[in-house]
């Protein structure tokens, strides 16, 4: 279904370093002209020409993830659903707030972890849970326990230093989410 939206970064860096901060979550900009875009139950589905009408020898994923909508001439239209949780602004641009599956006590990842991470001395925060409730995971530039009294003043999250936060391999960047709670577990 690539490509969604467009956003030119360097034009709208205090935009979406501000929004970050504030816990808006994560601006990706305007949906290209060829696409359509709804947000049902919190999730970004898509429709246009270039988005795939199904998978090749997966039933299984077609029916979860491809959705038709019959037309009043006699077609269809098949909405996508990104498995993303966003919504749309008043200005038409999508906010992305973290993969549907990744809701925690009512929390989206990409609202809480920007905004941790905008904390100094935060290298790097994860929205993960413990015992069914949703904590902080952070890795902190060094041991300061100023940092992580802040860290719970703004969030309202118990906060709990990590060595490291797990990676997905194949990225690097985004939160390795299974490991995560593996570490969790046990830390």
């Amino acid at each position: 279904a690539e490509p969604i939206a467009t956003l030119d970064a360097r034009a709208h860096i205090d935009e979406l370093e501000a929004g970050e901060a504030k816990g808006q979550g994560i601006l990706v900009g305007t949906p290209v002209p060829q696409i359509m875009v709804r947000i049902e139950d919190d999730e970004v589905w898509v429709a246009g020409a270039h988005v795939n009408p199904g998978y090749l020898d997966d039933p299984e994923a077609e029916a979860a993830c491809k959705v038709p909508e019959p037309l009043p001439d006699g077609t269809q239209r098949i909405w996508h659903r990104t498995g993303d949780a966003g919504f749309v602004d008043d200005l038409g641009r999508i906010w992305l707030l973290g993969r549907t599956s990744e809701r925690i006590d009512g929390r989206w990842p990409l609202q809480v972890e920007a905004v941790a991470e905008g904390i100094e001395g935060v290298a790097r925060a994860a929205l993960g849970s413990r015992g069914g409730k949703a904590v902080l995971a952070v890795e902190l530039h060094a041991a300061d326990g100023d940092t992580q009294a802040r860290l719970e003043a703004a969030l309202g999250l118990p906060v709990i230093p990590v060595p490291q936060i797990p990676l997905d391999p194949r990225h690097n960047a985004k939160i390795d989410r299974p490991a995560l709670l593996a570490l969790l577990a046990t830390t």
